[in-house]
């Protein structure tokens, strides 16, 4: 399981392994990035996860 997760959305919650997140607002920049994306593949997208490894062989599966 990564150290560090964070999760960007609308007043949502995430529960991961017991341990439950609570959405931060979107930064302009995922904003930006979240609207090319949508555009680009034409689905919209309520929120995004991310996790920070402690080095590069840690991995989610």
């Amino acid at each position: 399981m990564p150290p560090e997760e964070s999760l960007f959305g609308d007043n949502l919650q995430y529960k991961y392994r017991g341990a439950l997140l609570k959405a931060e607002l979107r930064p302009d920049f995922l904003l930006e990035a979240r609207d090319r994306i949508q555009v680009v593949c034409r689905l919209a997208f309520g929120f995004a996860v991310g996790n920070r490894y402690v080095t590069g062989k840690d991995s989610i599966g």
